[in-house]
């Protein structure tokens, strides 16, 4: 599916961090037949969780617009993986509800409010509401040239752990369970 020419969208978001995981992670086989075999991974288990970490060569990437432009808001771990072994985890979607970016030697983030159903702007001591739309965060990213380093994505199913501090909590299911994919969907999300 994704050739050499064919421009990224956020629907191959997946696919693309799969192959780009897999490049050159070969091994020789274990029996000294002489083959070199690739890597297949095998997820086993289900997260909640997934964080994604991004390696740039450079403090200034031409690349760094594209990569946002492509970065999927919406995670299938099938994609990821040669196999997922559990059924939970061939159905998740996992939503992006985080990201840290890097410029000129310096990191900000911008996290999903659930509450408020909006995008969050950290820097530094400074927070500001971004828009409700990843569209927004998009836009804020490319005016202000970041390059995003981590990726965090959710399941909506999933439950937060509870620590006796917050033992008056009465409902811990995650808010992104009542978002459903409206703050996700957009133009630059992939979801119309």
């Amino acid at each position: 599916m994704l050739e050499c020419r064919e421009m990224p969208t956020p629907d191959m978001f997946g696919e693309l961090l799969r192959n780009a995981s897999n490049m050159g992670d070969l091994r020789n086989c274990p029996s000294n037949c002489g083959e070199v075999l690739r890597i297949r991974r095998v997820l086993m288990n289900s997260p909640e969780i997934v964080s994604i970490g991004l390696v740039w060569d450079s403090d200034h990437s031409d690349l760094a617009e594209d990569v946002i432009h492509s970065l999927g808001t919406c995670l299938h771990l099938g994609d990821l993986f040669y196999r997922v072994t559990e059924e939970r985890a061939r159905q998740a979607e996992l939503y992006l509800v985080g990201m840290v970016c890097y410029y000129g030697k310096h990191y900000s983030t911008f996290f999903f409010q659930t509450k408020i159903r909006k995008w969050m702007y950290f820097d530094d001591a400074h927070v500001k509401e971004i828009g409700p739309k990843w569209k927004d965060v998009v836009t804020r990213c490319i005016k202000s040239h970041y390059q995003p380093l981590l990726l965090l994505y959710a399941d909506p199913r999933g439950t937060p752990v509870v620590s006796q501090d917050n033992s008056s909590l009465s409902n811990p299911q995650l808010d992104l369970l009542h978002c459903s994919k409206a703050g996700y969907e957009s133009e630059d999300s992939g979801n119309l």
